[in-house]
């Protein structure tokens, strides 16, 4: 990901790869995110979820391997099986 694909969100990650998923639509998915350190996890990952809270649209599904220090940002509008398989598989790593 290039500075301009974060946005507005603070840019802490070591690195960060967006994604698709086509059955959302055109351009949407997520992405994944490496770290150095936990704290700027943390800091990106209170972001998202804070979006989430301060609108039901921007909502995002976070998930998180605090050991690997990697993080999985995807669109809401995924249905909640499916993003349980990402859960899965970000807690495996």
């Amino acid at each position: 990901m290039a500075r301009s694909d974060y946005g507005p969100a603070p840019l802490v990650a070591k690195r960060g790869v967006r994604f698709l998923i086509p059955s959302l639509g055109e351009d949407s998915g997520g992405r994944v995110f490496t770290f150095s350190n936990i704290a700027d996890l943390r800091k990106l990952r209170r972001y998202y979820v804070a979006l989430g809270r301060e609108s039901a649209a921007l909502y995002s599904y976070t998930f998180a391997n605090h050991d690997r220090l990697v993080l999985v940002q995807i669109n809401g509008e995924l249905p909640d099986k499916k993003a349980s398989r990402y859960r899965r598989v970000v807690a495996a790593l």
